[in-house]
């Protein structure tokens, strides 16, 4: 009979690497994002409402 505790290092190495590509992938999703947020011809207190909107959604965790 097999010990069920553990984990298969093989599988979590393979986790860990499409984790890593994902945020990777997410990196620059946002910051090509945030590119086009700033660039935008948008003006008064709904463009401002929502530059500050996505700055505080897209900030990266400290």
């Amino acid at each position: 009979m097999s010990d069920p505790r553990g984990a298969d290092t093989a599988q979590l190495l393979e986790q860990a690497r499409a984790l890593r590509t994902g945020d990777e992938r997410v990196t620059a999703v946002r910051e090509a994002l945030e590119t086009t947020v700033a660039a935008a011809a948008w003006t008064g207190p709904d463009a401002a409402d929502f530059r500050e909107t996505w700055r505080a959604c897209s900030a990266q965790p400290s």
